[in-house]
């Protein structure tokens, strides 16, 4: 199978407002049908959709292509708790794939290659496709851009995942289907609350200074090593910002906040965001599961956690969450073997004796190792990062959430390192130690040439873009901007100026 760029048809992706291609190719698409009876606003939803899914493919790389499904059992399902439990309702099996067949045929857009299904192995693909030259050349003409791209408000942002399968050489990279699940009044305000953030989220102008190369050396770091090896590279998605809660088999396991395209960025590049154009810094709570293990057992921890051994702290960090998120010894050690993340120290012939020499080194809370203890430890720190969330929103501020650390703009520094304490008391009943270092980004652009600066990065560009759908000299204009009463326009700065 040839390697491909490729990303799946996501239901929820929209323009943030009506354009006219969409008129225009709704008419293209429901004069192709030439039916007498068809429901007009469904198929302009429709192509809506299809439209924003292969602009956003076209706009990042120009041979990336969209993975659409033509399996009816994919798109309708009599049992609600099942993977099309998060399907959008406004879509069908009927509108999707005959609006796509029209647009084949009528050149604006090109199936690249046909799905299919091994029953057999039970792995398959779907149906890819991608904007013709006509399409293209549209989406110049109408002027789109990624900024005007967001993720509909109606979107279920509480996820609850299977068991992760076990990879094969056709899904190496496999992850747990999405599940459904019956509600109640935790999960509904879990979901109110989420829906808030990213109302404010949605508005906000989140960015990362970055000149053109080091964005392409960072595209490259965030790929994994298949796909570069495949020379599939993925683009930083600037414009995902929509969070999603994500469980793990229960809702007793996981829901980390999942979807800011921030968080994939590397930490020594997080400095660099910028939230309304203001410098940022990020604030962590410091080793926050051994933290919360070690108060647990009666033995507040006293010494960095990740210190046995002096060769790669970021890799031993990584390789003891990997330890209390594994189930099992041996599920420990063969992740740790196929993550290029993670670095065995050179005087341990094998993983199984560095395990087992963090297990001594760990002893007193030994017992919550390979266990996949880690799991609830997650629900737990996802719960006080909600609750810092929160208080800060209240307060008309937003911070962008890194799992156990959050970023936010030099002026709010200290009131976050108020609301974490709060929040870790609140939840553990002892205020988590933070580690408050504040990193400053020194290569701001007016200590530099303003024309030789925005010649060698495209943030300004998307500055330009963001801002240009809201009139920041009156910025309760922009509809629903009071829905929760706070101004996520207030101090606008432009740092270059």
């Amino acid at each position: 199978m040839e390697p491909e760029y490729s990303i799946q048809f996501d239901q929820y992706l929209e323009f943030r407002k009506d354009n006219a291609l969409i008129n225009d190719l709704t008419l293209v698409v429901l004069d192709g049908l030439a039916m007498n009876r068809v429901n007009r606003n469904a198929y302009k939803v429709t192509i809506g959709k299809i439209l924003v899914n292969l602009f956003v493919a076209w706009k990042n790389n120009k041979d990336k292509v969209v993975g659409f499904s033509r399996n009816k059992t994919f798109w309708y399902a009599k049992n609600p708790m099942d993977n099309r439990f998060y399907n959008n309702p406004s879509l069908g099996f009927a509108t999707v794939t005959k609006s796509l067949d029209v647009l084949v045929a009528k050149k604006w857009v090109i199936k690249t290659t046909e799905g299919f299904y091994d029953r057999q192995e039970k792995h398959g693909r779907t149906t890819r496709y991608k904007a013709s030259t006509k399409l293209c050349d549209a989406f110049l003409e109408h002027g789109l851009t990624l900024a005007m791209v967001r993720r509909e408000d109606s979107k279920k942002c509480i996820i609850l995942r299977s068991k992760k399968p076990k990879k094969t050489p056709q899904n190496p990279n496999p992850r747990g289907k999405n599940i459904g699940y019956k509600s109640n009044r935790k999960i509904v305000q879990m979901e109110k609350n989420l829906q808030k953030f990213n109302w404010a989220l949605e508005k906000t102008h989140v960015d990362l200074f970055v000149t053109r190369d080091e964005e392409k050396e960072l595209n490259l770091r965030i790929t994994k090593k298949a796909q570069r090896e495949a020379g599939n590279i993925r683009e930083i998605q600037y414009q995902d910002k929509s969070l999603q809660r994500i469980f793990n088999v229960d809702f007793e396991h996981g829901g980390r906040f999942y979807g800011g395209f921030w968080q994939q960025i590397p930490s020594e590049y997080r400095h660099r965001l910028t939230i309304h154009n203001q410098y940022t810094t990020e604030i962590d709570y410091s080793q926050i599961h051994p933290t919360i293990l070690y108060n647990k057992v009666g033995h507040p921890l006293d010494e960095d956690p990740y210190s046995f051994d002096d060769e790669n702290r970021d890799s031993n960090k990584k390789v003891f969450n990997t330890i209390l998120n594994s189930k099992n010894f041996k599920q420990c050690e063969g992740a740790c073997d196929n993550d290029e993340d993670m670095i065995l120290p050179k005087k341990y012939k094998t993983w199984k004796d560095f395990l087992n020499h963090i297990q001594n080194y760990h002893q007193p809370i030994s017992d919550y190792f390979f266990t996949g203890y880690g799991l609830k430890l997650q629900r737990l720190d996802s719960d006080i990062a909600e609750t810092v969330m929160m208080d800060m929103f209240n307060q008309g501020k937003i911070v962008l959430p890194v799992h156990d650390s959050f970023v936010t703009t030099w002026d709010w520094s200290l009131e976050l390192v108020r609301k974490m304490n709060d929040a870790s008391l609140k939840h553990l009943g002892f205020v988590l130690f933070n580690k408050y270092d504040l990193v400053k980004f020194d290569g701001v652009p007016h200590k530099l040439d303003p024309n030789a600066v925005k010649n060698d990065t495209d943030y300004f560009k998307r500055r330009e873009e963001f801002y240009s759908g809201y009139d920041l000299e009156d910025p309760h204009g922009y509809d629903e901007i009071d829905e929760y009463g706070v101004n996520y326009f207030d101090e606008v700065k432009y740092f270059d100026e």
